[in-house]
């Protein structure tokens, strides 16, 4: 279509063109020749306008593809990729950085579906959604997982604006749906990274949980009044629970004879076996697996009992049943004196489970020492004060100070003085006093 100013030339220039020809020719008059100097400057009037036009024209056509360079460059380097797709889910275009997301930038993905760059399991999610996303895309996404050349698929979300493209009249008007896809592995990373945190922190709290349940086992075992140590090391069984055990066994052990010798059993693992007439004394030589303690010198984890084992001898019939065995040896001064074991834990013995036991009974051994040592000193001094009560000699003790602290019967019939008045008294009163 030309412009009224290009139709407004024309006519100027037939005029113009009709009165020089008749100028040519002698017809024309003085006035006809003003009206062509007019025309001309016209003419030339215009001319400058369309000019003035063209290069108002080349400028916003500079402009324009300046805007679509731009808006290009803007769409192929775009931070997220970018498909566009038609109505059954073809690919008819894709930016570089989708390319690069890909690991296929030199590959020309146009007519192919974007289903097949989906891992096969998010493809069918995908495809089972996706005409339900490419009507109305608002407030939508789905998250997929990306096959990577030469890589691993990374995770990424999708998003999407339906898009009308601009065509000719008489072509057909059908929608394009842009999907915007998100790399998200730095974020997956993150999440995993920060699961990961909260699993060691867990595991963490559980330690400190188990580690406070020793301690008050610990405690517990060592304020337990006993009055002797078997009646100790029974409660110490006991409190081996801390492991989740259903039963457990301690047995002392005799490096010089190599013989182990029953010392208690867990309080209702006897109503449970059916041993005829059960052993309490064993060689070492001929015990199976729970004599590898001593003869490795180390605990011993079996979590599942019931499998063949080269060093397992088998068991009497009768015995209670074992699932899981733990058992460790217990040291005192650089000798074996012992072995502990649990067994029949829900689930499987770990090294925690090694290491609070192995504490535990580390603790109760000391414990059971000092209790062993207090009752000997107890018994000499009953017998040594049995001796001093039954002699005919007096006898007196006289501490640091100076002062008695203990005296016999045959003393205080010498000098006469109760026991209660002699006690505190020093040598220089009872010699002042004769």
């Amino acid at each position: 279509m030309r412009s009224p100013n290009s139709h407004s030339a024309d006519v100027l220039r037939d005029r113009a063109e009709a009165l020089i020809a008749q100028a040519v020719h002698g017809h024309a008059e003085a006035a006809d020749l003003e009206r062509v100097r007019a025309l001309a400057h016209e003419l030339a009037v215009h001319q400058a306008e369309l000019e003035l036009q063209n290069a108002e024209l080349r400028d916003a056509q500079d402009a324009l593809e300046q805007t679509r360079d731009r808006y290009a460059l803007l769409f192929s380097r775009a931070p997220v990729g970018y498909v566009v797709l038609d109505a059954s889910g073809m690919i008819r275009q894709t930016n570089a950085t989708w390319g690069v997301m890909t690991g296929q930038a030199d590959e020309n993905p146009v007519g192919h579906p974007f289903a097949d760059r989906l891992v096969e399991e998010d493809a069918q999610i995908f495809l089972s959604r996706f005409h339900a996303f490419f009507r109305n895309p608002s407030d939508k996404h789905i998250a997929v997982r990306i096959k990577r050349k030469g890589a691993a698929p990374f995770h990424a979300r999708l998003e999407a604006r339906l898009h009308e493209p601009r065509r000719g009249r008489d072509e057909p008007q059908d929608q394009e749906l842009l999907v915007i896809v998100s790399d998200l592995s730095d974020l997956q990373e993150t999440r995993l990274a920060l699961e990961n945190r909260n699993a060691e922190l867990d595991a963490t709290q559980d330690a400190l949980q188990r580690y406070s349940a020793r301690l008050k086992a610990v405690a517990d075992i060592l304020q337990h009044e006993c009055s002797d140590m078997q009646e100790f090391l029974d409660y110490a069984l006991d409190k081996a629970t801390i492991t989740a055990s259903k039963i457990g066994y301690i047995y002392f052990y005799d490096e010089e004879k190599r013989e182990f010798i029953l010392n208690t059993w867990s309080k209702d693992v006897m109503k449970q076996c059916a041993v005829a007439n059960p052993q309490t004394c064993y060689a070492l030589d001929k015990t199976g697996i729970w004599g590898e303690a001593v003869r490795q010198r180390r605990p011993i984890v079996l979590n599942n009992f019931q499998a063949q084992h080269p060093l397992k001898k088998g068991y009497p019939e009768g015995h209670v049943a074992l699932l899981r065995f733990l058992t460790v040896p217990v040291f005192y001064q650089g000798r074996i004196v012992a072995v502990a074991a649990v067994a029949n834990k829900g689930t499987d013995y770990d090294d925690s489970d090694t290491s609070e036991l192995s504490l535990l009974m580390d603790a109760v051994w000391k414990s059971a020492e000092s209790l062993k040592n207090r009752q000997a000193l107890q018994r000499n001094e009953a017998y040594q004060r049995k001796i001093l009560e039954t002699t005919a000699d007096g006898f007196w003790i006289i501490g640091a100070d100076g002062g008695i602290t203990e005296v016999n019967n045959a003393y205080c019939v010498m000098s006469g003085y109760p026991r209660d008045e002699l006690l505190g008294m020093r040598i220089g009163d009872l010699d002042a006093a004769y």
